[in-house]
């Protein structure tokens, strides 16, 4: 690239093509086996690596974060979670720092981004690579959470049998009082482990401005039926990673909850599932109803007074 700078050429301008042109390379036999394979292949990471050739100057990371969200949209419309994150972080963490201020716009953190003093490429590259980052942070998130729930709970020791001894007797006493403790520990690292992932999910199902996915930008037409197939793919997954959540904690109310965000005309999530999802959550919401009815409650989990 010093070299190419040396003599004149367009250097931005190669590094671009050289990744669209890596980035939309597509052998016959990963085409064949696309649909069926959601771990990285060595094609995956020859594309992923390719994100390096627009990283090395600062006035291409916005360049650079447009071949990413085009990458990721790629791998998330395969379910291929851990390529789209690895796509993901190769683009330097300053990068959106360094775009606004090269468009002398202000980073707070405690704000919306304004959006409506950016170049209309720049703004949606930038908020759709937000709206990637929620969505794999909400995905990695309910991976430790469910891991956590199904694999880090203490198991409880096995009562001695009839007739035990005394000494087995006190043995078991001192392993119940270990096995007490643990569990303690372990329903205390759940509930801030459920509440760190609620919110990532939430964030996903709540994004700003619009929603998960929406901008305004017209002009690419593939683009915007990736993200409007993406919009359908992606959401019912995470309410019902969502209810998952709330079901296995017992929040079964918050759990019936979910078909009032469902609904919202502020949320308009209802316009991106088919009839089969509907039928899939509405499935789920009913499980909740019934939770909360052997409780003693009605189906939304209101107290019932006789």
């Amino acid at each position: 690239l010093e070299a190419a700078e040396l003599v004149g050429l367009d250097v931005e301008a190669i590094t671009q093509r050289v990744v669209e042109k890596i980035r939309n390379k597509e052998s016959m036999d990963n085409m064949l086996r696309l649909e069926l394979i959601s771990r990285t292949t060595d094609e995956d990471l020859e594309k992923i690596s390719a994100l390096e050739w627009v990283v090395m100057y600062p006035q291409q990371r916005a360049e650079a974060l447009w071949q990413a969200n085009a990458m990721i949209r790629r791998f998330l419309t395969v379910d291929k979670i851990e390529a789209a994150r690895m796509a993901y972080n190769k683009i330097p963490m300053d990068s959106i720092e360094i775009i606004l201020n090269q468009y002398h716009v202000e980073n707070n953190e405690t704000q919306l981004l304004d959006f409506d003093n950016l170049p209309d490429k720049v703004a949606v590259s930038i908020r759709e690579f937000m709206c990637h980052k929620s969505y794999l942070d909400a995905q990695e998130g309910f991976s430790d959470w469910f891991h956590h729930f199904h694999n880090a709970k203490p198991k409880a020791p096995p009562k001695p049998k009839e007739g035990a001894s005394f000494t087995d007797k006190v043995a078991y006493d001192h392993r119940l009082a270990q096995y007490n403790k643990e569990l303690e520990r372990w329903n205390i690292a759940m509930a801030h482990q459920t509440k760190n992932v609620k919110s990532q999910l939430y964030n996903v199902l709540l994004f700003p401005q619009g929603g998960w996915l929406v901008d305004l930008e017209q002009e690419n037409i593939l683009r915007q039926q990736q993200m409007k197939s993406l919009r359908s793919l992606c959401i019912p997954k995470i309410v019902l990673l969502l209810h998952t959540v709330l079901f296995n904690m017992g929040e079964h109310t918050e759990s019936v909850q979910l078909a009032d965000l469902i609904i919202s005309e502020q949320t308009k999530l209802y316009q991106v599932y088919n009839k089969q999802q509907l039928r899939e959550l509405l499935a789920k919401l009913s499980e909740s109803s019934l939770a909360l009815l052997d409780q003693g409650k009605d189906a939304f989990g209101c107290p019932v007074t006789s």
